[in-house]
């Protein structure tokens, strides 16, 4: 009799009813079992439906567990359960027919002599190895594992989120790919797609999907395959990838061929972008042996890594660009087709050694560097990048936004040379214009262009060339410009050579600035050796940095300006030409040590700083600026509008000094005024002029008008902490007039004071007055009349007004309270001390010769019978 197994034990068809109804218990299944019969395997079942593991014989039907090459394994109760395998295990088939069950493979081989099928339930591949058999590869959930030597059909999908799965040992896949969600196949073998398709990425591009090859492995799409890189691509870690069908990308989304540590990619078939997409192609590397790579429909295509388009074709539409990355020669650039509107960047390395690269329209250098050979110049756009060792003809034409090149290596350039849009060229080796036009900005100065000179650079312009600064101009880092030739800036722009880090710049030849263009020369050291430098046609020249004019000439015309910044020696100033009406501005610091300076008409100190020698002072006007440690004869006149200068370092004058016009001669130092007139204001007494004595380092600093000085006109003298002493002639006004004493600093009319008032009339403005915050009161006092005024009885003239208390014996040398000053026409002009809102101010008034009453004299001193005279406290004199 033929022997029966039991789905559940395996028992004899022999054994006992009573036996026969314990396993159907057992197993569930009422009293109704299936049997199965297999006369070449056996047939082991998952005896219940819980959780368990494979090591785990209790769970089997047999009791053992299943491990036999010739066994066949099946999980098939009904329930929710997980059945988890994690170790070495060799059977024949596996079929999981449980829809609420779960089967994970967590570790361990599993061996396959037959099958794996998935008729229901999941089948999870977590961490496991399937080896050899067959398997319906869309049955399984890649979680991660491995397909070692497995015969896949019906395809695969791998969607379980970064989900990944190796195929090694020759696994093969009948049906299309699908590598989605982040996951990843990894091919560690020979493999290949015939007429298939794989995606990567889901359909909408969400998501990424990855093939990696590994090192010694090889993927072959053959001609009747598709790949769609939707997302990401192919990782070449070391392995090989040959296409002879088709890698498409087809949505807006990163997708390509990546380069993980040198694989190789070779087309012969076809690799588009489209639809926006943005796909990669690198290796280490790339071969295009008679495929075709494109970018359509405002896509980019991008070549990375070492590649060679020799015998290949790559092409771009008229809405698309094309990147050339990576490295690549010229010689094998093979094909490249561009339509009207596409364009064609260069951002890789191309080695142009032995060849002549004349790109046209719609190329553009963007982050590339083209090295050696023979480049046509203007058939180039120049976005960023290098120029290394090339031989440039036809010219160079920078108009890309804020483009830029690098020139190194020895790269010459034949013909003119344009840099504008606000480009820029750095120049980082010696480079020579040879009877050559560089232009700097364009024609109308809109937008600048810049030469920038790198660390060790040079730079010379030939005897026959020209630059034509319209905008910018060079940026010295540290070179060295050499120019024998011309710079001219001939528009209204600002434009010039800047110091950026110590360059230098030798002129040999002609600047110029005409049509009012506003050229800087600066650099580290500028010389003018036999050379000329102007300003012309209401234009203005500055030099700044360090700068010589020994041996060359500096000039301006009749409308135009020279403004002298940066550092320079008088000795070295060389030729200056000024034309009647030009203008020469000192702005910088000029060391006058040893020298005389006589400066002469149209020359102004213009915030610069003269140091050291003598100065003909009234040969230069101020506008401001300092004078330290300066010997300054023949006077000084300060008359520019709200001019100011500062003296210090223990600078003199000598002569008088005329300070007006709203100007200010800031004193910075110990300093007396002697034998001399110190004027403020004009004759007309329509502006006025200020003295500022202060210390901004060290205190102990005075200042004294000495006793033969005179102080006179209408202004201020103040003073920051400083004691002052008024030791000569004071004179308010040209006729009449008010000088104002103010600040904290204290103010000591002498013994040898002189205080000369002259009254004019009653009124305010009608005769002398003074005003002091702080005052120590001595020295003489002088009254005239002026005008024609004469006095009358009970005249009444407050002319010396002080804040504080006064100091000292509070009275004019030999003039007590109630004195008489002068007699003037039968009437006397006596002083009062003590009047006033603070009891503080002096006081003069008149009374008739003839002594009258002792109490109408002190009613007149104290203003008490009289309203003439009456003014209000501190009305000043008001001045243009």
């Amino acid at each position: 009799m033929k022997r029966l197994t039991c789905v559940g034990f395996g028992l004899s068809g022999n054994g006992k009813r009573r036996r026969m109804r314990l396993a159907a218990a057992l197993l569930g299944l009422g009293t109704s079992v299936a049997w199965f019969g297999n006369p070449a395997s056996a047939q082991t079942t998952w005896a219940f439906p819980t959780t368990g593991t494979w090591s785990d014989a209790t769970k089997w039907s047999t009791g053992v567990v299943p491990d036999n090459a010739a066994e066949n394994v099946l999980v098939s109760q009904s329930g929710t359960y997980t059945v988890t395998l994690d170790d070495n295990r060799s059977i024949n088939d596996l079929t999981l027919n449980a829809g609420a069950a779960t089967f994970r493979h967590t570790s361990g081989i599993l061996s396959l002599n037959g099958a794996l099928q998935v008729l229901a339930g999941r089948y999870e591949l977590a961490g496991g190895t399937l080896s050899g058999g067959t398997l319906t590869g869309n049955d399984l959930a890649y979680v991660y594992g491995a397909l070692d030597a497995v015969s896949v059909t019906g395809g695969i999908t791998l969607s379980e989120p970064s989900g990944y799965v190796t195929f090694a040992g020759g696994t093969t896949v009948a049906g299309d790919i699908a590598v989605e969600n982040t996951s990843t196949i990894y091919v560690d073998q020979t493999f290949s797609l015939n007429s298939q398709t794989m995606t990567l990425g889901d359909a909408g591009g969400t998501t990424s999907g990855v093939v990696y090859l590994l090192t010694g492995s090889m993927v072959t799409i053959d001609s009747g395959s598709t790949v769609r890189a939707n997302a990401a691509g192919f990782y070449l870690q070391g392995g090989e990838l040959i296409n002879e069908g088709l890698i498409e990308a087809t949505l807006s989304t990163n997708s390509g061929l990546y380069d993980f540590g040198g694989g190789t990619f070779t087309n012969r078939g076809t690799v588009t972008a489209s639809n926006g997409a943005i796909l990669d192609v690198g290796s280490g590397n790339t071969t295009n042996v008679g495929g075709t790579m494109s970018s359509t429909l405002g896509s980019s295509l991008t070549m990375s890594g070492a590649w060679s388009n020799s015998g290949g074709v790559l092409s771009t539409d008229g809405t698309s660009s094309l990147s050339l990355g990576g490295t690549f020669d010229t010689a094998n650039l093979g094909t490249i087709n561009r339509a009207t509107g596409g364009n064609v960047y260069i951002t890789g390395a191309q080695n142009n050694v032995g060849s002549t690269f004349s790109p046209g329209a719609g190329w553009t250098l963007a982050g590339g560097t083209i090295s050696g050979g023979t480049l046509t110049g203007n058939d180039l756009a120049y976005a960023s990048g290098v120029l290394d060792a090339v031989s440039v003809t036809g010219g160079i034409t920078l108009s890309e936004p804020s483009g830029y090149v690098t020139l190194s290596g020895g790269t010459t350039v034949a013909g003119d040379i344009a840099v504008e849009n606000n480009s820029t060229i750095y120049v980082d080796q010696a480079f020579s214009l040879s009877s050559q036009t560089m232009t700097l900005g364009d024609a109308g100065g809109t937008t600048s262009g810049v030469v920038y000179l790198l660390t060790g650079s040079m730079v010379t312009i030939d005897s026959g060339s020209t630059v034509r600064a319209n905008a910018a101009g060079f940026y010295l880092q540290g070179g060295e410009l050499i120019n024998e030739g011309l710079i001219e800036a001939t528009l209204s722009t600002n434009s010039g050579l800047y110091d950026f880090g110590g360059g230098t710049f030798t002129n040999r030849g002609t600047v110029t600035a005409s049509n009012g263009a506003i050229l800087d020369v600066g650099s580290g050291n500028t010389t003018n050796v036999g050379g000329t430098m102007s300003s012309t046609l209401g234009s203005s020249l500055t030099m700044s940095g360090a700068w010589s004019n020994s041996g060359g000439v500096l000039s301006t015309d009749g409308t135009s300006s020279l403004s002298l910044g940066g550092t320079f020696d008088t000795a070295n100033l060389g030729t200056i030409n000024v034309a009647s009406g030009g203008k020469v501005y000192i702005s910088g610091t000029q060391t006058n040590v040893g020298s005389t300076f006589s400066p002469g008409p149209g020359w102004t100190l213009a915030g610069g700083t003269i140091s050291g020698g003598t100065l003909n002072g009234n040969s230069l006007a101020y506008s401001y600026g300092a004078l330290d440690a300066v010997s300054v004869t023949g006077g000084m006149t300060l008359s520019e509008p709200s001019g100011y200068v500062t003296v210090m370092g223990g600078t003199t004058i000598a002569g008088d000094i005329g300070i007006d016009n709203s100007s200010t001669l800031y004193i910075d130092q110990d300093h007396t005024f002697s034998n001399q007139k110190v004027t403020l204001g004009d004759v007309s007494g329509t502006t006025a002029g200020t003295v500022y004595f202060y210390q901004s380092v060290s205190t102990g600093n005075e200042a004294t008008f000495a006793s033969d000085s005179q102080l006179v006109g209408n202004g201020t003298v103040f003073s920051s902490t400083v004691p002052v002493h008024l030791d000569g002639t004071i004179s308010p006004g040209f006729s009449v007039g008010i000088l104002y004493f103010n600040g904290d600093g204290e103010f000591d009319l002498g013994s040898t004071a002189m205080l000369d008032i002259e009254l004019g009339g009653t009124n305010p403005g009608e005769f002398d007055t003074l005003t002091f915050d702080r005052l120590t009161l001595g020295g003489g006092l002088n009254v005239s009349l002026v005008n024609g005024f004469t006095l009358a009885d009970g005249m009444v003239f407050d002319f010396l007004f002080v804040s504080d208390p006064i100091s000292g014996t509070g009275m004019f040398n030999g003039l007590n309270n109630l004195d008489t000053v002068g007699t003037f026409g039968g009437f006397d002009l006596k002083v009062a001390y003590g009047v006033g809102d603070g009891n503080n101010d002096v006081r003069l008034f008149s009374v008739v010769t003839a002594v009258p009453e002792p109490s109408a004299v002190a009613a007149l001193a104290m203003g008490g019978l009289v309203v003439i005279g009456y003014r209000k406290r501190r009305q000043k004199l008001v001045l243009a």
